[in-house]
């Protein structure tokens, strides 16, 4: 882990802008594996060069190539079933924001409403289709996955000519997770997000014996009061945010 004893050192945080090329990043993810190491390492070099440039000391890998569908669920663990969205069956935790329970926000809704599903003007994010649904024990499995995805974007790393120690690789905290995936298998909302972090605790484990600093991203701990259906009180809310930090530790 780089560190500095004679100035702040400077980073990001979050997902960085997708390369232009990210159509066919992710079409190459789910037709051409080879192709998308090629790619995927491409585009992590030019986001290490570009973090270069603009004189950052601490880089990450963008997160660009990541995507949390069929295909991921499947490399990392037993027990999700993808299964078609309804109405009644939204694809993630956020789609209960329509239900507008912040009234003060209601101008900012109606022009976002206006303007679509839309991280930029000219691109439109298709809805899902599918959602994530817990159906029965979650048994990690990705050890082989996530020591390829390390490799490749040590491949970047080293192509833009940084370091890992100059590095850190984002995952996303089970609290995160959890806004995709469904549970219909654990009885208690403690047992399922219990069961979360023990299952991707192996990828965090791996990032870090591989020399990488561990980002691990929750922004719902507190986004997600004003989202919770049916409402939560304060007292309620953080016991559950409570319960939320110690599954991750």
């Amino acid at each position: 882990m780089k560190r500095s004893e004679g100035r702040i050192l400077t980073t990001h945080s979050g997902r960085l802008p997708n390369p232009t090329n990210i159509r066919e990043i992710l079409t190459a993810r789910a037709d051409d594996p080879e192709k998308f190491d090629a790619l995927m390492k491409g585009g992590v070099a030019d986001m290490v060069r570009k973090q270069v440039e603009l004189k950052n000391d601490l880089h990450s890998d963008g997160e660009f190539w990541k995507a949390r569908d069929q295909m991921y669920y499947e490399s990392r663990t037993t027990g999700i079933a993808m299964q078609p969205v309804t109405a009644d069956t939204p694809a993630w935790l956020l789609a209960h924001q329509p239900e507008r329970r912040m009234p003060e926000f209601r101008e900012f809704y109606e022009i976002y409403d206006a303007v679509g599903n839309t991280p930029m003007p000219g691109v439109t994010i298709q809805p899902a289709t599918h959602r994530g649904v817990i159906t029965g024990p979650l048994a990690y499995r990705g050890q082989g996955a996530i020591q390829h995805e390390i490799e490749v974007v040590k491949a970047g790393i080293a192509a833009a000519g940084a370091s890992v120690d100059d590095c850190f690789f984002p995952l996303l905290s089970p609290g995160w997770v959890a806004h995709f995936l469904w549970n219909e298998y654990y009885q208690t909302e403690e047992a399922y997000f219990y069961a979360l972090a023990d299952c991707f605790q192996g990828d965090y484990e791996a990032v870090v014996a591989a020399g990488f600093v561990l980002q691990t991203d929750d922004p719902a701990l507190v986004t997600g009061f004003g989202m919770a259906s049916p409402p939560m009180s304060i007292e309620a809310y953080r016991k559950h945010v409570e319960m939320r930090i110690e599954a991750t530790n």
